[in-house]
């Protein structure tokens, strides 16, 4: 059961950071308003959030109960981050900068320990809220989302089919 508690953790810290790293332009770099909603390079975290709300809801069978709880917590979590999103947002641009204008080691040293930092800090929000999220779940609905295979970068398995 730990194992597959840890995989779960780990393929959401692992989304919410490729989410993250993806900054305002989102993959192929198109920016808020570039894109209809709900095309494939239109995604913002609260569209990732309901998306994701979306496919665990109908994968395990979620209870409306269950669901309205699951809001609360992601919609919790994603508030508590938002300030984070932001500063990490600013600190990639940073190191970008930093490392295009031939910056000192010791400086892109500081600013990639500022990602990294921010980076945890977000991924123990989102393993936060699953982990409260897991405990909603039925004996069974443990075990069926045990069962979802890992995903990497564009890869099968946790997240909303395409």
């Amino acid at each position: 059961m730990n194992a597959r508690w840890t995989r779960f953790v780990g393929i959401i810290t692992v989304s919410a950071g490729l989410l993250l790293a993806q900054g305002p332009g989102g993959p192929r770099g198109r920016g808020p308003g570039q894109a209809p909603q709900g095309a494939p390079g239109d995604r913002s975290p609260e569209q990732f959030q309901q998306r994701r709300l979306d496919f665990l809801a109908t994968f395990l069978g979620l209870t409306d109960s269950q669901k309205d709880q699951a809001k609360a917590i992601f919609d919790a979590s994603m508030q508590a981050s938002q300030p984070l999103r932001d500063q990490l947002r600013q600190a990639h641009q940073a190191l970008r900068s930093a490392s295009q204008s031939g910056k000192s080691d010791a400086e892109i040293d500081q600013l990639a320990a500022t990602v990294g930092t921010l980076t945890g800090q977000t991924a123990a929000i989102e393993a936060k809220a699953q982990a409260k999220f897991y405990a909603l779940l039925t004996p069974d609905q443990k075990d069926k989302l045990g069962k979802l295979p890992e995903r990497g970068p564009g890869g099968p398995g946790f997240g909303p089919p395409r």
